[in-house]
């Protein structure tokens, strides 16, 4: 599948990519649903092949009717929190992206760094 990446101002003073003034970024647009909710608006993610599941900031659940976080299952989130470990909560939603849909398990985290991350399980 191909897709437009976005174009992000360059990467810094790093030694190995000196003189680039941008790079490019796996960023993808899509909806989410949970139960019968409408879907939300679009939502910039990063498809992240790094990432175990999806996961995504704990600030939208509310827009998708999920009234209480930590009703999910708990677990515990690591790497891109900027500490050893944060809560994670898993509920049942609905992905639509490209005109397609699925469900899968994904978490909701109020200490991640970005909107979303697509992950092994439920993306690829």
């Amino acid at each position: 599948m191909r897709f437009p990446c976005e174009i992000l101002p360059g990467i810094g003073n790093r030694p190995a990519f000196a003189g680039e003034a941008q790079a490019w970024a796996p960023i993808l647009n899509i909806r989410l649903s949970y139960r019968h909710s409408p879907p939300t608006k679009s939502i910039a993610c990063w498809i992240d092949s790094g990432a175990d599941a999806c996961i995504f900031h704990s600030g939208i659940c509310h827009s998708l009717g999920i009234r209480r976080l930590e009703d999910g299952v708990k677990d515990y989130l690591q790497g891109v929190t900027g500490s050893p470990t944060a809560l994670l909560y898993f509920h049942k939603i609905t992905v639509f992206v490209f005109g397609d849909s699925f469900e899968t398990m994904a978490g909701f985290s109020p200490d991640l760094a970005v909107t979303g991350l697509l992950g092994r399980r439920g993306f690829f």
